[in-house]
């Protein structure tokens, strides 16, 4: 049974419109939960700090106010669906897997982009290591 559902929110708000969307559906007919989390790198997350002429900020707040995350608040709400807000400064794919593991989720949501073959290789995938390192079920949109 599918209580909690996770979304991995990045920055990307057309990208993640479609991911969102599926979601919210989802979480609507199963009267689910969601977590909206996003995962600020710790480069991205003081670039953040130093914008808003700020020494320290508890990420969750960041995060509520980060475009993505409201656009995806706004149509959970339009679906009726309860939500939370989360968020940890790190690795993305790290930080994601552990608050996966330590909390009572039951799917996740990842969004992903086109890349080569290679160019996983090199960069990495947040979300192929998400789905191949997590036990709880994925949707890859």
């Amino acid at each position: 049974m599918i209580e909690t559902i996770l979304i991995a929110v990045e920055n990307q708000r057309e990208r993640m419109q479609p991911v969102i969307d599926h979601a919210a559906e989802m979480a609507a007919g199963l009267d689910a939960d969601v977590v909206l989390y996003h995962v600020y790198e710790d480069e991205e997350f003081q670039s953040l700090l130093e914008a808003r002429n700020i020494e320290s900020a508890d990420p969750d707040e960041l995060a509520r106010q980060n475009a993505t995350v409201e656009a995806a608040a706004a149509t959970l709400r339009e679906s009726g669906v309860d939500f939370s807000v989360g968020a940890s400064t790190g690795d993305p794919s790290d930080e994601l897997l552990g608050y996966i593991a330590s909390s009572d989720i039951d799917h996740v949501f990842v969004g992903s982009r086109r890349r080569s073959r290679t160019g996983k290789a090199i960069f990495g995938s947040v979300s192929q290591q998400i789905l191949f390192e997590t036990d709880v079920p994925c949707t890859l949109v």
